[in-house]
């Protein structure tokens, strides 16, 4: 069972160094590592082609602005059937590859994996606070499954998404987010189970400031009150309540 990691960056080229160190340290290599460039203008391309002796690593530039696009990028390069993401700003625990390939070995194709995130900021109250926001969006079941997918650290089957009529929606590409959440209502409307695994870790770095908190909640309130008219049409996927503070002025 071999492994395509995706990771999408722009512009970030010091924490990809940083979240590729951390692939390179892990207890089983990721068989292939694709990093899909979205346009960047700093050394993105450098620091990808530095791993190519401990990594097998792939630079891919998708000029086109938008993460569901790279995202999309990403999945149509991979060459496995089992697709795992992380972000650009994310360090993956050493046996991050170790239980994603654990967890489809036990587990029927049509499971989505969603890790648990840490936050590398942990006395800071913006980082904090984001953190606390998203677990409380992420409610779990009795047995474990949630309604939501999060790209920063989710594997699945790569024939689960050849179901679909596509995979990202490029359309949440104006607000920067979502994406992951409305591909997981599609694939559990195409019988997949989301099921959360706290072993499956990786650290990420979180907003920290005044200002980029208040940007980033803005955009998850458009982008909330966008997948709720979406999925007016499918009552379980739609959000009861006022998930991130700034929804109302977001949307």
């Amino acid at each position: 069972m071999k492994l395509s990691t995706i990771i999408v960056t722009r512009n970030r080229a010091g924490m990809l160094k940083d979240c590729l160190n951390s692939l390179v340290r892990q207890t089983k290599k990721p068989d292939e590592v694709i990093v899909v460039d979205n346009n960047s203008n700093d050394n993105t391309k450098q620091v990808a082609v530095n791993f190519s002796k401990k990594l097998s690593i792939r630079y891919i530039s998708e000029p086109r602005v938008g993460i569901p696009i790279a995202r999309n990028t990403g999945i149509k390069n991979a060459k496995y059937g089992i697709i795992a993401f992380t972000d650009d700003d994310c360090i993956a625990d050493t046996n991050w590859v170790k239980e994603i390939k654990r967890l489809n070995k036990t587990y029927p194709n049509n499971f989505i994996f969603q890790g648990k995130s840490l936050n590398h900021y942990e006395k800071n109250i913006f980082a904090e606070t984001t953190k606390l926001i998203e677990e409380f969006c992420y409610i779990k079941s009795k047995d474990n499954y949630i309604k939501n997918l999060d790209s920063r650290n989710v594997s699945l089957n790569k024939n689960s998404l050849k179901k679909l009529e596509h995979y990202f929606d490029i359309s949440f590409s104006r607000f920067n987010c979502g994406e992951d959440t409305d591909l997981g209502f599609r694939l559990q409307l195409n019988g997949c189970k989301i099921l959360y695994t706290p072993k499956m870790i990786v650290t990420h770095f979180y907003i920290k400031n005044f200002a980029s908190f208040i940007k980033q909640q803005f955009n998850r309130g458009r982008e909330n009150c966008f997948i709720n008219l979406k999925w007016k049409s499918c009552p379980s996927f739609i959000s009861n309540c006022l998930e991130y503070p700034i929804i109302l002025s977001g949307s």
